[in-house]
């Protein structure tokens, strides 16, 4: 099986399109495109997230002006899962909310620095602050899903 990758295929079929798979003839009724799976629109929308921390962060701890991810991650989920809305807004949402989070963690890090807390122990404060969300978050959902 060949792999074909073009450029001009990603761009003009919407971004989702990774390119061309055929068994070899030159007959273009073999060919199909393949999208992105869940997995790996999850792991594509935390990378936009993480590439934007250290820029994004840095802008705000300096100018005290935070600038999210809401349009440029609603434009990159749109082209990659292109006709499927649910699926764009859960890629803008987990774009998002990947940066949110770290940012305000280090908001909180640089707060205890300048109260003179141990770096290590807010690190701890705040993994355990994030479990007890985590496992608060996923009762609500099986109690609500549960009726």
């Amino acid at each position: 099986m060949v792999v074909c990758y073009s450029l001009f295929d990603i761009i003009w079929n919407g971004g989702g399109y990774i390119g061309r798979v055929s068994n070899g003839s030159t007959d273009l009724g073999n060919t199909y495109s393949l999208y992105l799976a869940n997995e790996q629109l999850l792991i594509f929308a935390s990378a936009i997230g993480v590439v934007f921390i250290i820029p994004l962060g840095i802008l705000e701890a300096v100018s005290n002006c935070s600038i999210g991810l809401n349009v440029i991650s609603e434009l990159v989920g749109g082209f990659v899962v292109p006709g499927k809305a649910i699926a764009m807004n859960m890629f803008k949402s987990y774009g998002c909310i990947c940066l949110w989070n770290a940012l305000c963690f280090a908001r909180d890090l640089k707060l205890g620095h300048y109260s003179k807390l141990p770096p290590r122990s807010m690190f701890r404060a705040q993994l355990v602050a994030t479990f007890i969300s985590v496992i608060t978050v996923l009762l609500s959902i099986y109690n609500f899903s549960a009726y």
